[in-house]
């Protein structure tokens, strides 16, 4: 058996990135020695194991015992060459891929989720507004396979048996449920993330049928909670105990129980209710079951593919994928069933276990990552973003929404050492709070209050805040002077205010009740940015006595 992966080096060290697809079709008993190509069977039951790496088959196939991979092993055919050649390697895309025989550019699945435009927001890969949930009482968009732009192997299935296929997938997730079901299946089922109950879409049927309502009356997941997970020296793995969430609320079945074995054994005991009730393989024509197993992906994305856990996990599922072939031996017979088996994608080492090795690798902050990217493409292609906020609103003054953009703007245009064209205005007050250039705002921005005036009633030019007609010595510096004077002796803000030098009722202009307590965070936060700036040059010339003190004037970068 031969292993092969394609990842690049990048894609290895940073991205859970699987090209190794394993898939076995068994055509009768193991004593059997019929062809996998000549028959037609009964039942199929796809089992996709959610991040189920190719190697994991030959690293804990001596560990295995009879009955489960061992089964496939030694009696499928195996192909250990097949490969997903694309980098987008996730659920929906991979669950995509394998029942539609198409990349993302022929199903249209090109991840989880993605921006909508016309929406405006994030949108899962299965989510649709059109539909409801069925199972539970919630009000959210129900799912349905609406995006998919490719058919699938169960959609071909109903039209090569004018329907008379039954066609059926489950999985703790909806939309490794729904995409391998294509758009003709009878059915899919996932799981409600907080209580653990199965639920459909109405864009299925209106209601679940009787059985599903009476396993989910029976509480069956209530018996997976408070258990421990132990391996086969009984160390303690895990606990489903109950717990809080990161937001401070109850954590649900697929938070708790979705990363042990118990959630694998809660999946594979509703998928048999399913064959016993649907009475699948009991047709005439041939059906399809897609299961796909999700607790090894929610396991591998905390721990990475080589951790102890990872190992009781395959075992554990092992042994269950045995119980489940026992069970279809008996309710169809395995010489009536064709199983394949694969998984949608793999896991990459995690950075720290190849750093070990001596590789190069490195762990990657997404939030940061995203920050940094958003920052460097503003400031390569909208670099003056900033000057869209005003910074007065004529003939007012800024309202509080705009003044939070602007202290926004500060921390982004200050702090940001991917921004490459700093904004006038920032700089500006970030020198004068420095000690380089002149302090006055009307400076700074160039006012000149004989823009301000206005025509009166009668025909004469004004100036508001009990100004006459300007004569032609009252110049702007002789106006702000009087205009700041006014401010102080009217006991205004102004009077205690620790800017008002800077300002020189800049902002006061022309209304004198204007609230300045925005102004005053925004010129606090730009203060915090002159002090760093101080304390990292003062850092720098304790470092190197010979460096030159660095100059801060109107544009320079911090």
């Amino acid at each position: 058996m031969r292993f092969s992966p394609r990842a690049t080096t990048a894609c290895r060290r940073f991205l859970p990135l699987a090209v190794i697809v394993l898939i076995f079709i068994l055509t009768s008993a193991p004593t059997a020695s019929a062809s996998a190509y000549n028959a037609h069977p009964k039942l199929v039951v796809v089992i996709i194991i959610d991040q189920f790496r190719g190697d994991y088959l030959e690293r804990y196939r001596d560990q295995f015992g009879e009955g489960g991979f061992r089964l496939l092993l030694d009696h499928g055919a195996n192909f250990t060459d097949c490969n997903y050649d694309y980098a987008n390697t996730r659920t929906a895309p991979g669950h995509a891929t394998l029942f539609s025989a198409a990349y993302s550019s022929g199903h249209g699945i090109v991840a989880n989720e993605w921006w909508d435009s016309k929406k405006k927001k994030m949108v899962t890969s299965v989510e649709d507004d059109n539909t409801k949930l069925v199972g539970i009482a919630d009000d959210k968009a129900g799912a349905s396979p609406h995006n998919l732009l490719a058919d699938t192997l169960g959609d071909e299935l109903k039209l090569a048996t004018q329907g008379k296929s039954r066609v059926f997938s489950v999985s703790l997730k909806d939309r490794a449920a729904i995409l391998p079901g294509g758009f003709a299946a009878d059915a899919a089922f996932w799981i409600d993330p907080k209580s653990g109950a199965w639920i459909t879409s109405t864009y299925y049927r209106p209601n679940l049928p009787k059985w599903a309502q009476d396993f989910n009356a029976a509480n069956r997941a209530t018996k997976y909670w408070d258990r421990d997970w132990k391996n086969a020296n009984g160390d303690l793995l895990r606990s489903t105990a109950h717990r809080k969430g990161k937001d401070g609320s109850d954590a649900g079945f697929y938070d708790v129980v979705g990363s042990t074995p118990f959630a694998n054994e809660y999946e594979l005991e509703f998928a048999k209710e399913l064959v016993i009730y649907e009475n699948l393989g009991a047709g005439q024509a041939t059906d399809l079951l897609a299961i796909s197993l999700s607790p090894n992906d929610i396991l591998g994305h905390q721990v990475g593919p080589d951790s102890p856990e990872m190992s009781a996990m395959a075992l554990a599922l092992d042994r269950e994928l045995a119980d489940f072939f026992n069970f279809l031996g008996h309710q169809v017979g395995l010489a009536n069933t064709w199983i394949a088996l694969s998984a949608d994608h793999g896991v990459s080492a995690l950075p720290d276990a190849a750093k070990k090795l001596r590789i190069p690798a490195a762990n990657l902050d997404a939030g940061k990552l995203e920050t940094q990217i958003n920052s460097a493409l503003t400031a390569k292609f909208s670099p003056a973003i900033a000057l869209r906020l005003p910074v007065r609103l004529l003939p007012g003054q800024p309202s509080p929404e705009v003044l939070i953009e602007l202290t926004e703007a500060v921390n982004f245009y200050l702090r940001d050492p991917m921004v490459e064209t700093p904004v006038e205005f920032f700089h500006s007050v970030l020198a004068s709070m420095c000690g380089a250039g002149d302090g006055s705002l009307w400076l700074i921005l160039e006012e000149d209050p004989a823009l301000f005036l206005h025509r009166g009633v009668d025909d004469g030019f004004k100036l508001p805040g009990g100004f006459t007609s300007p004569s032609s010595d009252l110049s702007s510096t002789k106006f702000v002077e009087t205009w700041f004077r006014r401010l102080l002796e009217q006991k205004a803000e102004c009077v205690t205010c620790p800017w008002q030098q800077i300002c020189q009722g800049y902002f006061k202009w022309p209304d004198p009740a204007y609230d300045c307590g925005g102004v005053k965070r925004l010129f606090s936060a730009i203060k915090a940015a002159a002090d760093e700036m101080g304390l990292e040059l003062a850092r720098r010339d304790r470092a190197d006595p010979s460096a030159e003190l660095a100059k801060v004037g109107p544009g320079a970068s911090p």
